[in-house]
């Protein structure tokens, strides 16, 4: 009967094990996904171990009553190598291709909804920026006047200050 329970706890352990690898890659998509930077990665790293911490913590209670063995440690262990060595990678790989295709359904959606908002907007303040346009370029233009006579005015300043001096 002991066998049997130890074995148990064996294999509950190596499927904490692939959970664990499971939460890994999630945190790989999220970090593939948000180009995450350094700080976030770190970030993300430090909720990783306390998810895993958690995990691993609940399924040691719920298994064995809270007593850690050495065969657990090996069966986390063992899982999570047997996760990341068969299928991590496709789910990596899959988990990025779902997150961008539905990104881009999401981008065309919105593009699609908000399509009658925006061409609202573009028919209303059309008239209103070829106003600013017309008033910039007046701008522009009394800007380029004003600094031709502040340019003369300076000019006969230092004339006046010269003839001054003599």
């Amino acid at each position: 009967m002991e066998v049997a329970f130890e074995i148990r706890v064996f294999f509950l352990c190596g499927l904490c094990g692939v959970a664990c690898g499971i939460v890994y890659d999630l945190f790989r998509i999220a970090r593939r996904c948000l180009h995450a930077g350094v700080t976030a990665t770190f970030i993300l790293d430090i909720l990783f171990w306390m998810v895993c911490a958690f995990l691993t913590f609940g399924m040691v209670f719920y298994a064995n009553y809270g007593r850690m063995r050495w065969y657990e440690v090996v069966g986390i262990l063992l899982g999570g190598t047997v996760y990341f060595a068969s299928v991590s990678r496709l789910v990596v790989d899959g988990g990025v291709c779902a997150v961008d295709a539905l990104c881009r359904l999401l981008k065309g959606v919105l593009k699609l909804v908000f399509f009658p908002v925006f061409f609202l907007l573009r028919l209303l303040l059309k008239p209103v920026l070829k106003t600013k346009q017309k008033i910039s370029k007046k701008i522009r233009k009394n800007r380029l006047t004003m600094r031709h006579l502040w340019f003369k005015i300076k000019k006969r300043m230092g004339f006046y200050i010269r003839f001054l001096r003599k």
